[in-house]
Parts: C-alpha cells; sequence; structure tokens
C-alpha cells in the first residue's frame, strides 16, 4: 500500500511511503482515501518494492515529485516516474528477506525461562523486520503479564504459547 497524499510534513515527505499489509495473517482489509494498493506482483518484488520506496533518499525524491500546496499529493504519473532499481532476482529475494521473511518461525511451543535466550537469539538470525516486530509485542504482552502479576502479588508463570 501507498500513501499517495497526506497534510502532514510541509515538503510531501510522507508520499509516496509504503506500507505492508499481510493478507495471509490478517485476511481481507479496508483502507481509506489516500492509498494506492499494489498487487499482482510477486510477494517478494512488493516488498523489495516496500523496502525501495522507503529508504531516505527515496523519501526525498518523492518529496520532489509530489504536486499541490496545502497537501502534497503523488498522482499514479508521478508513481511511474521513480526509477525502481532492476536488481537480479536473488538480491530482490535478499532483500525483501530482511523486511519479511515468512520461513522463519518463532516456535514458542519449545521455549523455557532456561533456552529462551538461545531459541529467540536462533530465530533473530533468519526473522526480518515485520517478524521481529511481531514477536517484540507478543514478548511485551508477556511481560506485561508478568509485571501484572508482581503488582497483584500473584504467582508468576511464564508462558511463552500465547
Amino acid at each position: 500500500m501507498l500513501i499517495n497524499r497526506t497534510s502532514k510534513g510541509g515538503v510531501g515527505e510522507y508520499v509516496g511511503i509504503a506500507g505492508f499489509y499481510n493478507f495471509q495473517e490478517f485476511g481481507k482489509g479496508h483502507h481509506n482515501q489516500g492509498m494506492y494498493r499494489v498487487f499482482n506482483y510477486p510477494k517478494q518484488e512488493l516488498i523489495f518494492m516496500l523496502s525501495f520506496l522507503n529508504c531516505s533518499i527515496i523519501r526525498k525524491y518523492c518529496a520532489g515529485l509530489s504536486v499541490g500546496s496545502k497537501m502534497k499529493e503523488l498522482k499514479t504519473e508521478q508513481f511511474l516516474q521513480i526509477p525502481f532499481p532492476n536488481f537480479p532476482e536473488a538480491k530482490q529475494k535478499e532483500i525483501a528477506s530482511l523486511y519479511h521473511n515468512p520461513e522463519s518461525i518463532y516456535q514458542t511451543d519449545t521455549f523455557t525461562l532456561d533456552n529462551f535466550l538461545d531459541q529467540d537469539n536462533s530465530f533473530n538470525e533468519t526473522a526480518g523486520i515485520y517478524e521481529l516486530d511481531k514477536t517484540a509485542k507478543q514478548l511485551k504482552e508477556i511481560l506485561n503479564k508478568a509485571i501484572d502479576d508482581i503488582a497483584n502479588d500473584s504467582e508468576v508463570n511464564i508462558n511463552f504459547n500465547l
């Protein structure tokens, strides 16, 4: 999904930002105006496109392409002017897997307090940014429950299977 217009900022630095929506995990979704959906490309190419569009130099490039005085916007014609690099498929796959690697599974059913660091570090070696964010939120939930148990003077039971 691409942000095509925003009133945030003043020079267009927030248009052209790409976002990833995982249909396999969340199912069908909905978005409001100000977004373009990109589809009918292999997932790897879409994630490569997302990574490219969100890099700092392309953020500045999109700001330069944006039009409008009060609400900066990128129309389809401007998006088509962005010079996407034609990296080899293997390099695109490598870059895409740094963002999202669906083969990297957080197998919490084998986690214990004794092996947590080893298991977590092993996962972190292959996980993409998407997976790392997701598991950080899961671990925060586990930690918050443990803190609540301590604050409520309840028995603390760490369960990694959410």
